[in-house]
Protein backbone atom coordinates (compact mmCIF):
# COMPACT_ATOMS: atom_id res chain seq x y z
CA UNK A 1 0.00 0.00 0.00
CA UNK A 2 1.54 3.73 -0.39
CA UNK A 3 3.53 4.63 2.13
CA UNK A 4 4.68 0.92 3.41
CA UNK A 5 8.07 0.21 3.05
CA UNK A 6 9.99 -3.58 3.41
CA UNK A 7 13.35 -4.81 3.17
CA UNK A 8 13.97 -8.00 2.44
CA UNK A 9 16.77 -10.62 4.34
CA UNK A 10 17.50 -14.55 3.72
CA UNK A 11 18.81 -16.81 6.84
CA UNK A 12 20.43 -20.00 6.24
CA UNK A 13 24.23 -20.68 6.55
CA UNK A 14 24.28 -16.60 6.86
CA UNK A 15 22.18 -13.62 7.11
CA UNK A 16 21.74 -11.73 4.31
CA UNK A 17 19.75 -8.49 4.13
CA UNK A 18 18.98 -7.24 0.65
CA UNK A 19 18.78 -3.21 -0.47
CA UNK A 20 17.41 -0.55 2.25
CA UNK A 21 13.97 -0.10 3.17
CA UNK A 22 12.00 0.69 -0.11
CA UNK A 23 8.34 1.69 -1.07
CA UNK A 24 9.16 0.57 -4.53
CA UNK A 25 6.82 -2.51 -4.63
CA UNK A 26 8.40 -3.89 -8.17
CA UNK A 27 12.09 -2.60 -7.14
CA UNK A 28 11.54 -5.31 -4.47
CA UNK A 29 9.81 -8.04 -6.90
CA UNK A 30 12.75 -7.09 -9.03
CA UNK A 31 15.68 -7.70 -6.08
CA UNK A 32 13.91 -11.46 -5.14
CA UNK A 33 13.58 -12.71 -8.65
CA UNK A 34 16.84 -11.44 -9.93
CA UNK A 35 19.50 -11.26 -6.87
CA UNK A 36 17.98 -13.11 -4.14
CA UNK A 37 19.67 -16.80 -3.89
CA UNK A 38 17.04 -18.92 -1.25
CA UNK A 39 19.25 -21.79 0.03
CA UNK A 40 17.66 -25.09 0.86
CA UNK A 41 18.71 -27.81 2.75
CA UNK A 42 21.36 -26.08 4.58
CA UNK A 43 21.71 -25.07 8.07
CA UNK A 44 18.98 -22.36 8.98
CA UNK A 45 20.26 -19.26 11.53
CA UNK A 46 16.49 -18.50 12.27
CA UNK A 47 16.90 -16.72 15.71
CA UNK A 48 20.49 -14.54 14.07
CA UNK A 49 17.51 -13.92 11.00
CA UNK A 50 15.59 -12.56 13.45
CA UNK A 51 18.13 -10.49 15.31
CA UNK A 52 19.47 -8.69 11.98
CA UNK A 53 15.84 -7.89 11.01
CA UNK A 54 15.54 -5.95 14.36
CA UNK A 55 18.93 -4.55 13.31
CA UNK A 56 18.09 -2.98 10.29
CA UNK A 57 14.97 -1.70 11.28
CA UNK A 58 16.37 0.33 14.15
CA UNK A 59 15.10 3.87 14.45
CA UNK A 60 12.50 3.46 12.14
CA UNK A 61 8.94 5.46 12.48
CA UNK A 62 6.08 3.63 12.88
CA UNK A 63 4.98 0.31 12.96
CA UNK A 64 7.45 -2.15 12.45
CA UNK A 65 6.81 -6.18 11.85
CA UNK A 66 9.29 -9.26 11.18
CA UNK A 67 7.36 -11.12 8.66
CA UNK A 68 9.35 -14.49 8.49
CA UNK A 69 8.48 -17.47 6.20
CA UNK A 70 10.15 -20.39 6.91
CA UNK A 71 10.52 -24.38 7.44
CA UNK A 72 10.18 -23.53 11.34
CA UNK A 73 14.06 -24.86 12.53
CA UNK A 74 16.81 -23.52 13.91
CA UNK A 75 20.11 -25.42 13.56
CA UNK A 76 21.83 -23.00 14.89
CA UNK A 77 24.21 -19.86 14.49
CA UNK A 78 26.14 -17.60 16.80
CA UNK A 79 24.47 -17.32 20.30
CA UNK A 80 21.43 -15.82 19.70
CA UNK A 81 18.79 -17.38 21.29
CA UNK A 82 14.68 -17.49 21.11
CA UNK A 83 14.74 -15.27 24.39
CA UNK A 84 17.26 -12.44 22.94
CA UNK A 85 14.43 -12.08 20.09
CA UNK A 86 11.29 -12.38 22.06
CA UNK A 87 13.02 -9.62 24.56
CA UNK A 88 13.87 -7.00 22.16
CA UNK A 89 10.82 -7.95 20.33
CA UNK A 90 8.08 -6.62 22.82
CA UNK A 91 11.23 -3.98 24.12
CA UNK A 92 11.23 -2.64 21.06
CA UNK A 93 8.00 -2.93 19.84
CA UNK A 94 8.26 -5.28 17.32
CA UNK A 95 5.33 -8.09 15.97
CA UNK A 96 6.73 -11.15 14.69
CA UNK A 97 4.66 -12.89 12.10
CA UNK A 98 5.83 -16.49 11.07
CA UNK A 99 4.81 -18.61 8.42
CA UNK A 100 5.44 -22.11 8.08
CA UNK A 101 5.95 -23.18 4.52
CA UNK A 102 4.96 -26.63 2.70
CA UNK A 103 3.37 -28.32 5.63
CA UNK A 104 5.81 -27.95 8.10
CA UNK A 105 4.98 -27.04 11.97
CA UNK A 106 6.33 -23.90 13.69
CA UNK A 107 9.08 -24.73 16.75
CA UNK A 108 7.13 -23.91 19.73
CA UNK A 109 9.38 -21.19 20.18
CA UNK A 110 9.09 -19.62 17.56
CA UNK A 111 4.94 -19.67 18.03
CA UNK A 112 5.72 -18.27 21.37
CA UNK A 113 7.48 -15.27 20.09
CA UNK A 114 5.20 -14.23 17.37
CA UNK A 115 2.20 -14.27 19.89
CA UNK A 116 3.88 -12.75 22.65
CA UNK A 117 5.30 -9.91 20.05
CA UNK A 118 1.13 -9.55 19.61
CA UNK A 119 1.90 -10.73 15.58
CA UNK A 120 0.68 -13.99 14.81
CA UNK A 121 2.05 -17.58 13.07
CA UNK A 122 0.08 -19.86 10.28
CA UNK A 123 1.17 -22.79 8.30
CA UNK A 124 0.58 -22.69 4.29
CA UNK A 125 1.17 -25.63 1.93
CA UNK A 126 1.29 -23.81 -1.33
CA UNK A 127 1.89 -20.59 -3.23
CA UNK A 128 -1.70 -19.89 -3.46
CA UNK A 129 -2.10 -20.30 0.25
CA UNK A 130 0.97 -17.88 1.10
CA UNK A 131 -0.59 -15.41 -1.37
CA UNK A 132 -3.57 -15.56 0.87
CA UNK A 133 -1.82 -15.54 3.99
CA UNK A 134 0.43 -12.21 2.81
CA UNK A 135 -2.88 -10.56 2.23
CA UNK A 136 -4.62 -11.39 5.42
CA UNK A 137 -1.31 -9.99 7.55
CA UNK A 138 -1.49 -7.19 5.59
CA UNK A 139 -5.30 -6.47 6.35
CA UNK A 140 -4.90 -7.00 10.05
CA UNK A 141 -2.03 -4.71 10.30
CA UNK A 142 -4.62 -2.19 8.26
CA UNK A 143 -7.38 -2.86 11.17
CA UNK A 144 -5.68 -2.90 14.71
CA UNK A 145 -5.97 -0.55 17.37
CA UNK A 146 -3.84 0.36 19.99
CA UNK A 147 -5.43 0.61 23.73
CA UNK A 148 -4.15 2.31 26.78
CA UNK A 149 -5.12 3.63 30.08
CA UNK A 150 -3.70 6.34 32.58
CA UNK A 151 -3.79 5.19 36.21
CA UNK A 152 -5.32 7.80 38.47
CA UNK A 153 -1.85 7.58 40.11
CA UNK A 154 1.70 6.87 38.68
CA UNK A 155 2.56 4.08 41.09
CA UNK A 156 4.94 2.74 39.08
CA UNK A 157 3.32 -1.19 38.80
CA UNK A 158 1.99 -3.10 36.24
CA UNK A 159 -1.54 -2.97 35.91
CA UNK A 160 -3.36 -5.05 33.54
CA UNK A 161 -6.28 -4.60 30.94
CA UNK A 162 -9.14 -6.89 29.91
CA UNK A 163 -10.62 -6.96 27.04
CA UNK A 164 -13.95 -8.76 25.68
CA UNK A 165 -14.64 -9.11 21.94
CA UNK A 166 -18.67 -8.81 21.19
CA UNK A 167 -18.33 -10.40 17.80
CA UNK A 168 -17.88 -13.80 16.97
CA UNK A 169 -14.30 -15.08 14.81
CA UNK A 170 -12.97 -11.94 16.51
CA UNK A 171 -9.81 -12.35 18.55
CA UNK A 172 -7.76 -9.83 20.82
CA UNK A 173 -4.06 -9.85 20.91
CA UNK A 174 -1.72 -7.80 22.92
CA UNK A 175 2.29 -8.74 23.17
Amino acid sequence: MPGDKARVGSFSEEVRMGPPLTGDRDAMIAFIRDSFDLRVGMRTRLWDGLIEGIKTLEGVEGRRVLFVITDGNDSGGTDVSRGDVRKRAIREDFMVYAVAINGHTLNGELQDVATESGGGYVIVNDSDDLKATLASVVDELRHQYVLGFSPATLDGKTHSLEVKVRTRGLTARAP
